[in-house]
């Protein structure tokens, strides 16, 4: 196996890694829903932890699109993904 294979089989392995720096932006479009009271976002492919999610966006179900920066190495009791702070956020 090459050095590109690995690092493609260890992303695709890897579903709570941080694949972003804590400066990085990016943005999720998915649905709000709740884990083990934890509000989490999920995507067709993956699922992110939220941190700063206003309470009116905190409904199971809603379709959202939100900008997000990593929240770096925080540890969660959740343990459902990668955790990430809003910095914005609205329904789609």
């Amino acid at each position: 196996m090459n050095a590109r294979t690995a690092l493609a089989a260890g992303a695709l392995l890897c579903t709570s890694c941080n694949l972003f720096g804590p400066d990085d932006h990016f943005v999720i479009v998915g649905q709000i829903a709740s884990a083990f009271g934890c509000q989490t976002l999920a995507t067709s492919d993956r699922m992110y932890e939220l941190r700063g999610l206003p309470p009116e966006f905190q409904v199971a179900g809603l379709q959202v699109r939100a900008e997000v920066r990593s929240a770096g190495e925080q540890a969660s009791i959740c343990m459902v993904g990668e955790i990430v702070e809003v910095i914005s956020i609205r329904r789609r």
